[in-house]
């Protein structure tokens, strides 16, 4: 008996073929709600290295409807008007969690909670931290069944990337 049944694509995960710039793997066929991921997803690479892309593959996968699931940078609900400090920083993610663990607190304290945080660094004037690197002890505490993505890119083309785009 051959079964005439056609069947739906099963998601898979490729790699990239060489010399890429794009992340070392893909998802094919498959949506962001489809995934059945532990959430929050939280991208732990650098700023210039595809976080854009992430945020933007989860909040076209996610639909219009849930657009508010998906963090970038900004970790509020409402980013607009943007929140600053008196200093005039921009009161994103890293800010955030740079003051609350200046302040003994928990460090996703005073943060809207998302299902994907495609950026968390601070990036002000001269003044640059990744609480992906800094802070993933507390991170992991906050969140000990996160998903953390690890984004790559080569190291030439994220320094391109990163001097055109101003951070220093």
């Amino acid at each position: 008996n051959v079964s005439t049944e056609r069947t739906k694509p099963q998601p898979t995960v490729s790699p990239m073929p060489e010399g890429s710039k794009a992340a070392s793997s893909i998802i094919h066929n498959v949506k962001p709600h489809e995934m059945r991921l532990p959430v929050p997803i939280i991208v732990m690479g650098l700023p210039k290295a595809g976080t854009t892309s992430i945020g933007s593959y989860f909040q076209c996968g996610f639909g219009k409807e849930y657009q508010h699931r998906v963090s970038h940078y900004d970790c509020h609900k409402n980013p607009y008007p943007i929140e600053r400090q008196k200093d005039g920083a921009r009161l994103g993610c890293g800010l955030r969690m740079m003051n609350n663990f200046r302040a003994w607190r928990p460090i996703f304290h005073n943060i809207d909670h998302f299902d994907v945080y495609s950026e968390i660094d601070l990036l002000y004037t001269n003044n640059i931290y990744f609480p992906q690197l800094g802070f993933n002890k507390q991170i992991y505490h906050a969140y000990p069944n996160a998903t953390w993505i690890l984004n790559l890119r080569n190291t030439t083309e994220w320094a391109k990337s990163v001097t055109r785009a101003g951070v220093r």
